[in-house]
């Protein structure tokens, strides 16, 4: 393992590529990545706030839409929309304009746009839960009194729920947005030279693997999010070297492996947060009146504060839990063949590639749907 040369200075050198650089490549994914997030960014949070006024108003047949919308749209893989997005979509419209995206754009712009209409869209969905949450959380007094006063229903939520809401959800709100960085990485799978698509072109040019994906993470850790993508194919493609220096064999390491490990590790930051905020949650009394009783530490914890805990946390860890059976999809990217990656095959193999795509969306809505009423009843039933 110490016999690794370690050469920082790889992404000073010619790519072979005109006069571009290593560096060249990753500050272009950069960019690309960037103009990803704000594009898609502006598009959920000007949707999604619409979707969350509409979500609170009276009318049943508006809050209705907006419901069926965020059902749709968060409980489908954003992978699958991508593909939805990029491959089916510009079958469905008119020819001219077909003749248009498909001919007369540059592939980079059509992809460009396919990834930020569909980021931009599956990220509304959660910035209108959060809006709904942030106008639910106000004293209904705010409206009863701007009534009183003669406003208007628009007037309403524009001069004064809306501006009081985006202050109780402006946290929840640059996560969501950090979140967008971490979601364009799915642009590289339809051709988009982003930020990791680049990384891993300068890991093959070069062959200076852990330089590459070493700068990457500091990138995106710069940028304060975590990257399924980038974890995802930094156990596919480094253990394996990793494992050659300790034990002196090539040690190939199976795509779901590399998977398994990934997506444990990825999702153990969440679970870890969960279970430390049901922890947390438990009123400080049920330690003390423990103590009082002499339990030690151990037996405080495993007999008193996490059954507890676990009550409250059960509806979040299901959800979570649907989180990452969602994003098991990303293991396409590795060549695993899941149900994602078996649908696209199948539908090439008989050219009926779009049905196919159809089909597998609305297998993972139906299954997503169903565990996330499971959620609601339990958090109605927990009064979480």
């Amino acid at each position: 393992m110490m016999n690794y040369n370690w050469d920082w200075g790889v992404f000073f050198k010619s790519t072979g590529v005109g006069s571009e650089t290593y560096l060249d490549w990753f500050i272009s994914g950069l960019g690309w990545t960037i103009a990803i997030a704000v594009v898609a960014w502006i598009i959920a949070l000007i949707l999604g706030s619409v979707l969350g006024v509409m979500r609170t108003v009276p009318s049943r047949l508006v809050s209705g839409i907006a419901t069926v919308y965020v059902e749709i749209f968060r409980n489908v893989p954003l992978l699958v929309q991508l593909f939805i997005w990029y491959f089916l979509v510009p079958d469905l419209l008119p020819e001219n304009l077909q003749e248009w995206y498909k001919q007369d754009l540059n592939p980079t712009t059509s992809a460009f746009l396919s990834v930020v209409v569909c980021l931009g869209l599956f990220t509304a969905a959660r910035v209108c839960e959060q809006v709904r949450t942030g106008i639910e959380a106000l004293p209904k007094g705010q409206e009863s009194a701007a009534r009183a006063m003669g406003f208007k229903l628009p007037q309403i939520y524009w001069n004064v729920l809306l501006p009081q809401a985006y202050r109780i959800i402006i946290p929840p709100l640059t996560s969501e947005f950090l979140n967008v960085f971490k979601n364009s990485s799915v642009a590289s799978l339809i051709g988009l030279m982003e930020l990791l698509a680049q990384t891993k072109q300068t890991a093959e040019f070069s062959a200076n693997l852990f330089e590459a994906f070493t700068l990457a993470t500091l990138i995106y850790f710069t940028l304060n999010m975590s990257l399924m993508l980038l974890v995802i194919t930094w156990f596919y493609l480094a253990v394996p070297f990793v494992l050659r220096w300790i034990t002196g064999e090539d040690t190939p390491i199976g795509a779901f492996a590399s998977c398994v490990v990934a997506f444990m590790m990825f999702e153990a930051a969440y679970f870890c947060e969960i279970v430390r905020a049901g922890v947390q949650s438990i009123s400080k009394g049920q330690m003390g009146a423990a103590q009082a009783l002499g339990m030690n530490y151990s037996q405080m914890m495993r007999l008193i504060i996490l059954p507890q805990a676990f009550r409250k946390m059960t509806p979040l860890l299901l959800q979570q839990s649907i989180i990452l059976f969602q994003d098991t999809s990303l293991v396409y990217t590795v060549g695993l063949v899941d149900f994602l990656n078996a649908s696209r095959s199948s539908g090439d193999i008989i050219g009926r590639a779009n049905e196919f795509l159809i089909i597998a969306g609305l297998v993972y809505f139906t299954i997503s749907f169903a565990a996330s009423l499971l959620v609601k009843r339990l958090q109605k039933r927990f009064a979480v």
